[in-house]
C-alpha cells in the first residue's frame, strides 16, 4: 500500500499585486531540515524563487544548521497558467517534508490592517512626529528553528516601499523570552507596521504588542497586560494572573510590574 503524503497548507499564492517591490514565502516543515534538504528543495521550487542560485550562496556553510521555517525569496506569478503552474508545484512539496506555505508580498504603497488579533497597548505617533517609532510584540509558544531569520524577513517587508526614506531601523529577536521588536525613523508607518505585524501573527501567533520607540534593555516586552488586570480587580487580580499564566517569564512579570509601578506613582 502506497502511503501519500499529507496535503500542505497553502495560503496567500495570488498574481502579482501590480508592481511588487519585494515578496516571499514562508515555509513550515514537518521535521527541521539540514542544509543539503534545503538546498534541494530551493532547487525542486526554482519556478517560484528569485534567483534560486542566489539563495543557496547564501545560506550557512554547515550541515549542522537546523530549520524548522525558513523564508525564500519570491516572484509572484502573472494570472492564469503562472499561478496555476506555482500552485501545482508547492502543493507537490509535501513530499519533501513542507506542512505550510504562507506567501505574502508588498507593492509601492503601504499596506493598512484589516484585522488586528491581538490587544495592542501604547498609541501610534502622530503624522508630524520625526523621532524613531517602533513595536515590541510577544510570541505565543516556543521559538521555533529559524525564527530570527523569518522575522528578519518581515521587517525587510516593513520597509520595502521606503528604500531611501529611512534613515534608522533595526529588527530585534529576544530569543529566550520569545519576543521580537521591529522600530524605525522617521516615525510615519505607524498603520503599515501594524498591517505587517499582522501578518507575522498569521505565521507565528502574537499574545501582544506594545507601541514605542526602541527599547534600550535586553529583554523585549512585548506589552503589559497587569495595567488591565490592575484595573478591573485590583492587587488581588495581579496576584492571581501571576500565578496562573504561562505565556510570560519572571523577567518578563518583574518589568511588568515596575512599569505599573511608575505609572501608579505618577498617576499615569
Amino acid at each position: 500500500m502506497v502511503t501519500r503524503a499529507p496535503a500542505i497548507a497553502v495560503s496567500g499564492l495570488e498574481a502579482s499585486a501590480g508592481d511588487t517591490v519585494f515578496a516571499f514565502v514562508v515555509l513550515r516543515f514537518r521535521h527541521a531540515l539540514r542544509r543539503e534538504r534545503l538546498i534541494t528543495l530551493t532547487r525542486y521550487l526554482a519556478a517560484l524563487v528569485t534567483d534560486a542560485d542566489a539563495v543557496i550562496d547564501r545560506l550557512p556553510d554547515t550541515t549542522e544548521d537546523l530549520v524548522s521555517i525558513a523564508t525564500l525569496p519570491w516572484t509572484p506569478p502573472r494570472p492564469g497558467h503562472e499561478l496555476d503552474v506555482q500552485r501545482r508545484l508547492i502543493e507537490s512539496t509535501s513530499e519533501l517534508g513542507v506542512e505550510a506555505a504562507q506567501f505574502f508580498q508588498m507593492g509601492t504603497s503601504p499596506a493598512s490592517p484589516e484585522n488586528i488579533r491581538f490587544p495592542v497597548d501604547g498609541h501610534p505617533p502622530a503624522s508630524s512626529d520625526r523621532g524613531a517609532f517602533g513595536i515590541a510584540f510577544k510570541l505565543a509558544g516556543p521559538p521555533l528553528l529559524g525564527t530570527r531569520s523569518v522575522l528578519a524577513a518581515f521587517h525587510a517587508l516593513w520597509l520595502a516601499p521606503y528604500r531611501g526614506e529611512v534613515r534608522n531601523a533595526a529588527m530585534t529577536y529576544d530569543q529566550p523570552h520569545h519576543a521580537a521588536q521591529l522600530w524605525v525613523e522617521p516615525a510615519q508607518l505607524a498603520r503599515h507596521v501594524l498591517w505587517v505585524v499582522s501578518k507575522i501573527d498569521e505565521v507565528f501567533p502574537i499574545v501582544r504588542a506594545q507601541l514605542g520607540g526602541p527599547s534600550g534593555s535586553s529583554v523585549v516586552l512585548g506589552g503589559n497586560p497587569l495595567r488591565t488586570v490592575y484595573l478591573e480587580g485590583g492587587e488581588a487580580a495581579v496576584d492571581r494572573w501571576i500565578a496562573d499564566q504561562t505565556e510570560w517569564s519572571n523577567a518578563e512579570i518583574t518589568r511588568m510590574l515596575c512599569a505599573l509601578a511608575r505609572e501608579l506613582a505618577t498617576g499615569a
